[in-house]
């Protein structure tokens, strides 16, 4: 606990205080300290702060409360949020499609394999989805087994000339 004389009298001599980093713990302490002796309050807040701030005022006995909870998007919500993401993917696809349509090119042109590349993954609820990136790696790249990839490809030579490239910059 924060009990310095040094800051209740700095505290004392002021009419406004404000608080940063101050743990959660000592700020309680400090914040019903000047709450009791009149002083106006400035102070950052944590994430807890920003959960109450979306909270509602109630009562338990003769407790005062906050309650905040945790909600999903509505279905207006939901829909809005699809409609924006497709939008935003279709821009996004229109101008990234010339680099894309080289990337595919020189993979391609570099050893003649498919070049995109399926992976499964798991996303919300546990439901399985595909992923489809540009081939990296060599044809035969799979036939050790699953493997870490070396650190940004260097030395790992399953990785193409090209795939070393498009994983370089974060084009795969």
């Amino acid at each position: 606990m924060c009990t310095s004389k040094e800051v209740f009298d700095v505290i004392m001599r002021n009419d406004t205080v404000f608080f940063t980093g101050v743990p959660n713990t000592e700020r309680t302490y400090l914040l019903e300290f000047c709450y009791a002796n009149n002083k106006n309050i400035n102070y950052n807040y944590e994430m807890s702060d920003l959960v109450a701030m979306g909270g509602r005022n109630m009562m338990l006995d003769d407790k005062p409360m906050m309650c905040a909870q945790v909600r999903e998007l509505t279905l207006e919500q939901r829909i809005l949020k699809r409609a924006i993401d497709i939008a935003v993917s279709t821009v996004a696809l229109i101008v990234a499609g010339p680099v894309m349509l080289g990337c595919a090119l020189a993979i391609k042109l570099d050893d003649g394999g498919p070049v995109i590349y399926v992976q499964e993954r798991i996303g919300r609820f546990g439901r399985v989805f595909r992923i489809y990136k540009f081939r990296s790696m060599r044809l035969d790249a799979g036939k050790m087994g699953p493997q870490l990839s070396a650190q940004q490809g260097q030395g790992d030579a399953r990785l193409t000339k090209v795939g070393r490239f498009i994983r370089a910059h974060h084009l795969d």
